[in-house]
């Protein structure tokens, strides 16, 4: 989820006027802006919660239900280009396992089969790109890097994804030590049906805005850095806010 946000935000810094539609299925519609509004200050320490709604003005489409079926799903994207006169440029759904819980099926192999293959047939029906994460199954150890056969419950998310990336923090293995930790989070995509694979991202975490930083990203990446120190010295997130916008860089 966190990802999502960052993802975003990014994306409208660069193509300001892009269309998104979230499902958000885990979170409430709040938690989720909140989130959001956090991101957004790490950016622009200046912003308030009402800078954020502007920000995103006619650009986003916000749904947080706990269960929603394709035919919803659809009749959601209709509703957004009634709305803002344009169709969405992505669709996000937090996440593909809870959105499999209203989806046929006994098992949950079974639902999370369906749940893939109906975002497919969605996704290919209206010609719109549709991002869900998802989660591992339980062979991938701590901090490690993921195969794309590590998806949870079924195989057909490997064969029905058109790009799949997964996503992991080496800090979170078990043998690595707190003073060798360094905030880093890398993802690569594994799959990519029209394009380049086996590329490798690294971001930089900054865990009091949960900001994911690209490492090539000069502009943000020091602010990242700092934003560590700051919550492993005990700072809350509005006390490092305050650090950033006076210019203090010590602890």
């Amino acid at each position: 989820s966190a990802f999502i946000v960052n993802m975003m935000h990014r994306m409208k810094m660069v193509q300001p006027d892009i269309k998104v539609m979230v499902l958000s299925l885990e979170q409430t519609r709040n938690e989720f802006f909140d989130r959001m509004h956090k991101l957004h200050a790490f950016y622009d320490p200046t912003v308030q919660a009402i800078d954020t709604v502007n920000f995103w003005q006619d650009n986003m489409m916000l749904i947080d239900k706990n269960s929603i079926s394709e035919r919803e799903v659809e009749d959601s994207v209709y509703q957004f280009i009634y709305e803002t006169g344009e169709e969405p440029d992505i669709i996000i759904v937090d996440y593909l396992g809870y959105y499999a819980r209203g989806c046929r099926g006994v098992s949950e192999y079974d639902r999370t089969t369906n749940a893939i293959m109906d975002l497919k047939a969605l996704a290919k029906d209206l010609q719109l790109v549709i991002f869900t994460p998802h989660q591992a199954n339980r062979t991938g150890e701590f901090g490690g890097e993921l195969a794309a056969d590590q998806a949870k419950s079924s195989g057909a998310v490997e064969n029905t994804s058109d790009v799949m990336i997964t996503m992991w923090a080496p800090d979170a293995a078990k043998h690595v030590k707190d003073e060798d930790k360094n905030g880093e989070v890398f993802q690569r995509i594994v799959k990519n049906r029209n394009g380049p694979a086996n590329m490798l991202v690294k971001y930089q975490w900054a865990p009091l805005s949960m900001a994911m930083v690209p490492l090539n990203d000069i502009n943000y990446l020091q602010h990242a850095v700092r934003e560590r120190k700051y919550a492993a010295a005990g700072d809350t997130r509005e006390e490092a806010l305050k650090r950033r916008l006076s210019g203090s860089l010590t602890i």
